[in-house]
């Protein structure tokens, strides 16, 4: 929120962030799923309010192809966030 544009890995790295993954690790809360983050990137980036990721034209395309592009880009920072020590893997018991 400070408009911090790295964060640092369990690695002891450092990770460099756009604004649209800065924009997803406030939005990683715990209590919203991932597609209901998505969501919510989606309509920051139709309002203008964020900047999207390379590649990204939210005000060129259809809804669903914004939706399939942003759940991509957020499922990839997932991953990425992951990979480096960023967010850690969960397991819940039935």
């Amino acid at each position: 929120e400070q408009g911090a544009t790295r964060v640092t890995t369990v690695h002891h790295g450092n990770l460099d962030l756009d604004s649209f993954a800065t924009k997803l690790l406030l939005y990683l809360d715990g209590d919203h799923t991932t597609e209901q983050v998505a969501q919510r990137l989606e309509k920051d980036l139709v309002a203008g309010a964020l900047l999207p990721p390379q590649g990204v034209r939210p005000r060129q395309w259809s809804a669903e192809r914004l939706h399939e592009r942003t759940r991509a880009a957020v499922d990839s920072l997932l991953a990425l966030f992951a990979r480096h020590g960023v967010l850690e893997t969960q397991m819940t018991e039935d």
